[in-house]
């Protein structure tokens, strides 16, 4: 007969099982059939084979082995449960986390599309690069900073031969040539010998701030370029103002400038005899008759360069208006 172990005390001897206290047994279960059990284990009492102990043994525990089953049973479900939960929990916890890392992303993403110079705050993942140029990036960088000699414009060659003129006046006014470089009206006085002294002094009180501002600066001096040399004059004389003899005066620099800044030959032509027939009209002989010749080249002007301004092709400054002469000794008259 095969013996039984009990799988509750699998390592106890029989000296210790035939000790055994018989109040020790599970609760229900009778004295005298869990004595029986108690002998079958400890090789006192004989069965006939595995079968019959085992019934006897399931006789005497079957209860409590089915508590024990629905026990376990439980408790691994809730276990399964429990483990459903923190799967569940850690899944919902990822899903949260690659959501937040993907808002971060489209916010960053978004944060530099519109301010592309602003630098990218560095990613959690990844190390941010070094933003040290690379030496190569470097040499290229100042390579095309650098100005070859090709690349500066075209300098005039040397006059051989020929000295600086005898005389050298004050300059127009930076304003005026700007003006007349893009072929725009401008006032007269602006040639005048007295606007070009004034043009002179504002650029050296120009000049002297600039310099007084490089000096009072600490490491690298910085170049302070004034605006006031482009500036118009603070007190113009209108053409109609003009004496007799500032008009004439005018009127020749007036024509070196547009000369010099390139403006159409029958621009230019246009012009030169426009005042050379003022200065020798008949109308200046008589009484405020030069006044009159004076607002008619002011209006003839201004209606010359309104109609250039509109792309329209100008008159021929060089024709005299007689009716429109007429109008300005009126004008005059009443003004006087």
């Amino acid at each position: 007969m095969a013996r039984v172990v009990s799988p509750a005390e699998p390592s106890q001897s029989p000296e210790r099982e035939n000790d055994a206290d018989p109040e020790a047994q599970p609760a229900g279960i009778d004295p005298d059939l869990w004595r029986r059990v108690l002998d079958v284990m400890s090789g006192k009492s004989k069965v006939r084979d595995q079968n019959e102990a085992a019934s006897l043994l399931t006789k005497a525990l079957g209860d409590q082995l089915l508590n024990l089953n629905i026990s376990v049973d439980k408790d691994e479900n809730n276990s399964g449960e429990e483990s459903r939960g923190r799967q569940t929990s850690r899944k919902q916890r990822r899903r949260e986390d690659r959501a937040s890392e993907d808002g971060e992303g489209r916010a960053r993403q978004a944060a530099r599309s519109s301010t592309p110079s602003s630098n990218p705050p560095p990613s959690r993942r990844h190390p941010s690069p070094d933003p040290s140029p690379s030496p190569s990036r470097s040499s290229s960088v100042s390579r095309q900073n650098e100005k070859s000699p090709d690349s500066r414009a075209k300098l005039p060659p040397i006059n051989k031969g020929v000295s600086v003129p005898d005389y050298i006046g004050n300059p127009v006014a930076a304003f005026a040539t700007k003006k007349i470089d893009a072929v725009k009206w401008v006032e007269l006085y602006y040639f005048t010998a007295r606007a070009r002294a004034a043009a002179a002094s504002s650029l050296k009180a120009s000049a002297d701030e600039a310099i007084v501002l490089n000096n009072k600066g600490e490491g690298k001096p910085v170049t302070v370029k004034s605006s006031a040399a482009a500036e118009p004059l603070k007190w113009v004389v209108k053409d109609r103002d003009l004496s007799w003899e500032e008009l004439n005066e005018a009127a020749i620099t007036f024509l070196e400038e547009i000369i010099r800044h390139k403006w159409p030959v029958d621009y230019v032509q246009a012009h030169h005899d426009f005042f050379q027939k003022i200065r020798i009209h008949e109308y200046r002989e008589r009484p405020l008759g030069k006044s009159a010749l004076a607002l008619y080249q002011d209006k003839a002007r201004r209606d010359f360069h309104r109609r250039v301004d509109a792309g329209d092709s100008p008159p021929d400054l060089a024709i005299i208006n007689r009716a429109l002469l007429d109008q300005c000794m009126d004008e005059v008259r009443d003004i006087k």
